[in-house]
């Protein structure tokens, strides 16, 4: 078994994530300017 490099899947992944978040979140009414700021806070963290 091969072991995953979380830090590069997450890189890698977190904008198709990004897109799917928002999109639920306004799907179910529970998008806020608070949690896209917390998203574009997590995106620069793992930008870094």
């Amino acid at each position: 078994m091969e072991t995953v490099d979380w830090s590069s899947f997450v890189k890698l992944h977190y904008r198709i994530f990004q897109q799917f978040y928002l999109f639920f979140m306004k799907k179910l009414g529970f998008y806020k300017t608070n949690s896209y700021a917390e998203l574009t806070l997590l995106g620069s963290f793992f930008n870094e």
